[in-house]
């Protein structure tokens, strides 16, 4: 050990840069602890061990800042609030600082290969993306209450409410159970239709105490359905086939009426 002239400790080393300068481990038993006073010795932060778990406890009832090239990068306030982020201390109790060039949040493999999911905010476009990365055809988001899932994004953008495959996946949605539709203001659309190219085609009406399909054609009043094509091809066949019976009822006729004058014609012989 070395005590040079201006003060400084040097244990194992005669470089002195600081006060106390230790080239080696330092073992600190019991309930012993180091403090760290402010400059007026008023209060201080302690850096003990407290059997089960380790405590770095800050005295000034400022809380904590980890730093990184002298700027905060994780900051943890008296009050338990945790911010991520350069200069961030937020009022939420996780406060995450959004950097355009990377997730806010990503989970790795076990083996930290590689990311299995993410989530990452575009401030330009104010969206809100959660990835699931992962290619399997059982792959997707869920969101589950009590423990039990409720709502499922399925590999194929399929949303599925109380179930957990799709019946086709071409389907954009699919239902388990009855589905309600409530308007703000009796009289209003509940459900609209459009076309693929996005031209309004029909509607659903709820007022006070009934609905009114709001469409032009009374399709759905119909029973026993046909293909178009179908019926009228069948109108056409049963046109000819009664042109031809009544062009062969006319030729019947002829042939009494000439065979009736024939006989008239010999019995005045």
């Amino acid at each position: 050990m070395r005590i040079n002239g201006t003060g400084s400790v040097g244990i194992a080393t005669t470089t002195m840069s600081e006060k106390l300068n230790l080239d080696g481990n330092m073992l600190l038993r019991s309930a012993g602890a180091i403090k760290f006073n402010r400059s007026d010795n008023a209060v201080s932060t302690n850096l003990y061990d407290a059997s089960s778990y380790f405590v770095l406890d800050n005295r000034n009832a400022n809380g904590f800042a980890f730093q990184a090239t002298g700027a905060n990068v994780v900051n943890i306030t008296a009050a338990g609030l945790l911010g991520i982020g350069t200069g961030l201390t937020g009022s939420a109790r996780l406060n995450i600082l959004n950097v355009a060039s990377a997730p806010f949040l990503a989970l790795r493999s076990t083996n930290n290969v590689y990311e299995i999911a993410k989530m990452s905010f575009d401030q330009n476009t104010d969206i809100l993306s959660i990835v699931n990365k992962q290619g399997a055809s059982s792959s997707g988001i869920t969101f589950a209450t009590n423990g039990s899932e409720k709502v499922r994004i399925d590999i194929n953008g399929t949303t599925l409410f109380r179930r957990t495959t799709s019946l086709d996946p071409s389907y954009a949605a699919g239902f388990e159970g009855a589905v309600f539709f409530k308007c703000a203001v009796n009289g209003n659309n509940s459900v609209n239709f459009f076309n693929a190219s996005t031209t309004y085609v029909a509607s659903i009406v709820t007022n006070a105490s009934s609905i009114v399909y709001g469409t032009g054609s009374d399709y759905r009043l119909k029973e026993d359905l046909k293909d178009l094509l179908k019926v009228l091809c069948k109108l056409f066949y049963y046109w000819i086939m009664r042109g031809i019976l009544v062009f062969l009822g006319q030729l019947k006729a002829l042939y009494l009426i000439f065979h009736f004058q024939t006989n008239i014609v010999f019995l005045n012989l």
